[in-house]
């Protein structure tokens, strides 16, 4: 072999050196700084979740990623460790998570409320001095559609809980006059509105919903449609690697008086989506 080639061949290894020195050296990125915030379906679809982060980013620029997934996934991707933060809207499973280490803190944060989303049609004759429990069980006895998620949701959970009360199991004529989706919300309630279907939906993705076509709320008052969301903090013991401290700023600034005008602010169509608590 030459000399000139030796020199070439020389200096080839050691670009190559560099080159693996360079791409197997972890140095951290930027980009790798963010909070992973798991949280509803409904928050996501209402439009809130854009909102807010811009909000936010004008007191800290921390990056914010998101999984809206609802509440019974969110709560299960973070026992696994893959969330810095939680907002999610099932008290009991909220506190069930806490009880059982993998929470730290829950606080809540606002609320809205559940509707009724009927067909103009209403064959199910709902009126609206009935409560809740009462247009469920007409819808049942009428055997009138009616769409479910059928998911771990915060929103199945408070609907399950209603059929609980009326004494029926509407699982029983699944496929029949009660459908199930398994989807979010914003593709039932979709769902709903081609199947001319009622659907228990959460009031803000109800608001930002644009296909109502036929399809109105009923506007049943009554404090079993009372929709809480929480934020809860990830137990660091349990999982090391949360970024505490960033899901501290983002919690401490949605409950401060600036976090709680922006939430009040939210409006689409000239109507609030969410409140807060006094």
């Amino acid at each position: 072999m030459t000399l000139v080639k030796k020199k070439y061949l020389k200096k080839a290894i050691s670009y190559i050196i560099l080159l693996s020195i360079f791409f197997n050296h972890k140095t951290p990125l930027a980009s790798e700084n963010f909070l992973l915030l798991q949280t509803t379906t409904s928050l996501r679809d209402s439009g809130f979740l854009e909102y807010i982060i811009p909000k936010f980013n004008e007191f800290n620029h921390t990056q914010i990623r998101y999984v809206a997934a609802g509440t019974g996934k969110a709560l299960t991707n973070a026992k696994n460790c893959d969330a810095d933060l939680l907002i999610v809207h099932s008290k009991p499973d909220e506190i069930e998570f806490i009880n059982n280490n993998y929470g730290k803190t829950r606080k809540t944060l606002m609320y809205n409320n559940f509707v009724l989303v009927a067909p103009k049609s209403n064959p199910a004759n709902i009126f609206l001095n009935d409560d809740i429990i009462v247009a469920f069980t007409k819808i049942a006895n009428t055997k009138s559609k009616f769409l479910t998620r059928s998911d771990s949701s915060g929103t199945y959970k408070a609907e399950t809980k209603i059929w609980e009360m009326t004494g029926i199991n509407p699982i029983l004529s699944s496929g029949d006059w009660y459908l199930e989706s398994g989807l979010g919300m914003g593709f039932t309630l979709n769902i709903a509105i081609n199947l001319d279907a009622y659907v228990l939906s959460d009031n803000a993705t109800w608001l930002q919903f644009n296909n109502k076509y036929n399809h109105h709320v009923i506007p049943i008052k009554d404090t079993h449609l009372l929709n809480i969301y929480s934020i809860v903090t990830i137990n660091h013991q349990k999982c090391p690697n949360t970024k505490k401290d960033l899901a501290n700023i983002f919690s401490n600034w949605l409950l401060s008086e600036d976090g709680q005008d922006a939430i009040n602010a939210f409006t689409v169509q000239d109507q609030q989506l969410f409140y807060t608590f006094e």
